[in-house]
């Protein structure tokens, strides 16, 4: 009696054991999945950033260009109003 007793014991520490292998393989598998996620959008983020770095100094060249643009226009425009009061 007292032997199938400690039979089923062994039986349940060794299930236990392997449960618990189980469930830290589970978990190991996934904190790399969440890695790997981690990693995958941090790169996603780096290249929007740089994205939006280059649109941002586009903004700024248009700018300028419409600056000049209306500048130029003013002077135009100027030129021909001294023009035909002439």
């Amino acid at each position: 009696m007292f032997q199938k007793l400690k039979e089923i014991c062994r039986l349940n520490k060794n299930k236990e054991k392997l449960m618990s292998t189980t469930k830290t393989t589970t978990d190991t598998r996934t904190v790399k999945a969440l890695r790997v996620e981690v990693k995958t959008q941090k790169e996603l983020i780096t290249t929007l950033l740089l994205r939006m770095n280059t649109l941002a100094d586009q903004v700024s060249g248009l700018k300028s260009d419409l600056t000049r643009f209306k500048t130029n226009v003013a002077d135009d425009v100027k030129y021909l109003t001294t023009r035909v009061d002439e």
